[in-house]
């Protein structure tokens, strides 16, 4: 049960970094359909991050573009994210120790630090890659969009 919690914990931490990936995965996989993939329930954290780039004008072309990038990107978070799991659970049993060596556990925690460094990192990679497949125009018009948002959040938690 412990277990649970600490994994759940831990993919809560890194789910920023899955959501574009997880949900642009399902879009390939639903390369023929052009609606959305969400159902009545999904919210707008698991609404399709390809919207406003498309709302942003994006053509078919960028968007298988985007697609694939995206699951490269997804391939390789994949590889770190279970890397991270097992470093946690080397840092969980160095917790259930009664007396830890010192040198051990901080180098694992900088082993940790590294490798979330890396699945931040990446992930901005992705967003700026993606960014430079837009033309001038597209680019202007989604930091417009991305603004209204911000603004209509802002409304909302007021």
């Amino acid at each position: 049960m412990k277990r649970k919690v600490f994994l759940s914990t831990v993919v809560a931490l890194n789910l920023s970094c899955l959501i574009l990936s997880s949900n642009l995965l399902l879009q390939a996989q639903e390369a023929n359909d052009d609606a959305p993939v969400r159902d009545s329930l999904t919210s707008a954290a698991n609404a399709d991050p390809l919207d406003i780039y498309r709302e942003a004008g994006i053509s078919k072309d960028q968007e298988l573009k985007i697609r694939h990038m995206a699951k490269e990107f997804e391939d390789v978070q994949r590889v770190r994210l279970k890397t991270l799991f097992g470093y946690l659970e080397d840092m969980q049993e160095y917790q259930l120790k009664p007396d830890p060596a010192e040198a051990e556990v901080m180098a694992k925690q900088t082993q940790i630090n590294n490798l979330r460094s890396e699945i931040s990192n990446g992930r901005i990679k992705l967003l700026l890659d993606i960014r430079a497949l837009l033309s001038p125009e597209q680019k202007e018009k989604l930091v417009s969009l991305l603004k209204e948002r911000k603004a209509k959040a802002r409304r909302r938690a007021n």
